[in-house]
């Protein structure tokens, strides 16, 4: 299991009786989500939008290093629709 994940699942989950049923559970979603042929990659250029729906999504971003330039930073905006 990454260490990320079981970091979060400590802080949220109490250890104790059932505790490996918890861990080959979270071990599970973790190879799925590990699993190249589960994961989509979408390369965003300058001036790509991409939209998403949280709520049937599961996404994340790989490490992102912005440029020195001041005008040449991403822009980062939230939007929620109801």
């Amino acid at each position: 299991m990454s260490r990320r994940l079981r970091e979060g699942c400590r802080r949220q989950v109490r250890w104790g009786r059932g505790c490996s049923r918890v861990q080959v559970t979270l071990d599970t979603v973790d190879q799925i989500l590990s699993d190249p042929r589960t994961v989509l990659r979408i390369r965003l250029e300058p001036g790509d939008l991409l939209w998403l729906d949280n709520t049937v999504v599961l996404h994340g971003r790989t490490a992102f290093d912005d440029p020195p330039s001041p005008h040449a930073r991403r822009c980062l905006a939230r939007v929620w629709v109801d």
